[in-house]
């Protein structure tokens, strides 16, 4: 029954819990989302047949009560088209509940949502995601070097739960449509990486094509801003969007573009995969362009993930239901196992975040714990990248992991020797130490310290806190000292002008 039939009408009505799904006659969700409300038990009289029924409520604007698939096979009647008349060949019926504009009512919803969310529970549906998205202006594409040589990559060798995960790849997107047989004369081998969840995700070896690709030169936001985005914010919702990259259609003259060969044939995408180089910046694009109006008001997103922030409880309810629905207008759709609503302490991009300021992520901390001596140059790069990141929440980092940086030098030999391992032990002390950075507090005074050698330059960002007025840090900064600098006060004063003007990254 029309929801605003309803109203019209003042019939009374009941809330359903949990909500349930329900479809149209060609096996889509309704778009208006699951049903939330029922209409109390009613006297319905079609001529002679009366029953007591109990409608749905929901958006139908072309007709007011519709009767659908599973009350016609429940009551089977017969239509008399040279009369315009029905006739109902049973008894009289036994009360049965009618489905609005349906086909079939699929199981009630169970996503352990908070109540006041459980009318959005189809943003969160896998059957739902699991449509191909139409073409539309976000398409990707892919545009190559002109004359550029067209790449065509070797078969990996796979293992066999590799091998099974393609197989299951191959079947699963072949019947969405997310990929389709390839005639292609281009080629990218496959390979898998582990997810968090133990779960194999397979991902294409663009970097050829990547390598003739002209560049999208759309920028992803710098994560600490979006970190300083949230100083004031009490309560924070953390969602993560189910498919990602294959919500976006790739351009249709470009699909030959993406094609990969693997055991099983030679194929091609029809969405945007993981590996492209453009990818990140075409998705970013989309995403902000759908969030606009409400980006740093009380939504920062990275890609595929939606962070909203707000003061307090009423204010933060209203504003996860702004962003539901605007997920639900442009069919993107949430995983609900990686959200999080209604938190006071929240993981995001690798930081933690709560009112009281900002730590780094236990399990990267944990995994930092457990690395092993380098053994090669590329190896001491990959943790000299991954404690980079973090760089703002150690003291006088630079002078740390100075006898690290010197194995990347160019002409210097790589020899791990005791000196490294102090370096990296001492590092290791500095991430377990749990530092906290306080949001900053534009009201208090701020104090700069700074510290000088021939080794690195290092300052701190500190504001006055009760008891006593304590100094706690806000950001940390430091550095190899510039070439032709070399008085101690000098020093110094760049270090200083540096850290304030860039947060502590030079």
């Amino acid at each position: 029954m029309d929801s605003d039939f309803v109203a019209q009408w003042s019939i009374p009505q009941q809330q359903l819990s949990p909500p349930v799904l329900v479809e149209t006659i060609d096996g889509r969700p309704l778009h208006s989302g699951p049903v939330v409300a029922a209409t109390r038990p009613l006297h319905m009289r079609i001529g002679l047949h009366m029953e007591e029924a109990v409608f749905y409520v929901a958006t139908a604007s072309h007709f007011p009560v519709v009767l659908g698939l599973e009350w016609l096979r429940a009551h089977d009647p017969q239509i008399i088209w040279s009369s315009g008349t029905v006739r109902f060949p049973g008894k009289k019926c036994a009360t049965h509940h009618l489905d609005v504009c349906t086909g079939k009512v699929a199981t009630p919803v169970d996503l352990d949502l908070p109540a006041e969310l459980g009318d959005y529970a189809d943003v969160f549906g896998e059957k739902e995601a699991d449509q191909l998205p139409l073409h539309w202006s976000y398409d990707c594409p892919v545009y190559l070097v002109p004359d550029a040589k067209l790449p065509v990559g070797r078969i990996y060798s796979l293992s066999k739960p590799e091998l099974a995960a393609l197989r299951d790849f191959i079947d699963k997107n072949l019947r969405k449509g997310c990929i389709w047989p390839s005639t292609s004369p281009l080629a990218a081998p496959v390979l898998f990486v582990k997810k968090k969840s133990g779960e194999l995700r397979l991902c294409c070896d663009y970097w050829k094509l990547n390598a003739i690709t002209i560049r999208n030169q759309y920028p992803l936001p710098l994560i600490p801003e979006l970190i300083e985005r949230l100083r004031q914010a009490k309560i924070f919702t953390k969602l993560d969007l189910r498919g990602a990259y294959n919500l976006v259609r790739v351009r249709a003259e470009d699909e030959w573009k993406t094609a990969f060969r693997t055991r099983y044939g030679h194929f091609e995408y029809t969405v945007m995969p993981f590996g492209l180089t453009n990818a990140p910046g075409v998705f970013m694009h989309f995403m902000h362009d759908v969030f606009r109006d409400l980006l740093d008001k009380f939504v920062v997103i990275y890609l595929d993930d939606i962070l909203i922030y707000s003061s307090s409880p009423r204010e933060h309810l209203n504003q996860v239901r702004l962003v539901l629905q605007r997920l639900r207008d442009n069919h993107l759709f949430a995983k609900r196992e990686k959200c999080q609503f209604a938190q006071t302490m929240i993981d995001f991009l690798g930081h933690r975040i709560s009112p009281e300021g900002v730590e780094m992520d236990p399990e990267k901390v944990k995994s930092l714990q457990e690395w092993q001596p380098p053994w090669r140059v590329k190896d001491v790069q990959r943790l000299l990248g991954f404690a980079n990141y973090y760089r703002t929440f150690i003291p006088r980092f630079a002078t740390h992991t100075a006898p690290l940086s010197n194995l990347l030098r160019k002409g210097v030999k790589f020899r791990w020797g005791a000196e490294e391992q102090g370096a990296l032990d001492i590092l290791k002390a500095a991430f377990s130490s749990e530092p906290i950075l306080k949001h900053p507090d534009l009201l208090r005074l701020f104090v700069v310290e700074t510290d000088a050698s021939d080794v690195a330059i290092g300052a701190v960002l500190l504001q006055a806190y009760a008891p006593a007025g304590t100094h706690v840090p806000i950001i940390h900064g430091s550095c190899r000292p510039p070439n032709g600098i070399t008085r101690s006060g000098t020093r110094n004063c760049w270090r200083s002008k540096s850290l304030l003007r860039h947060g502590g990254t030079t």
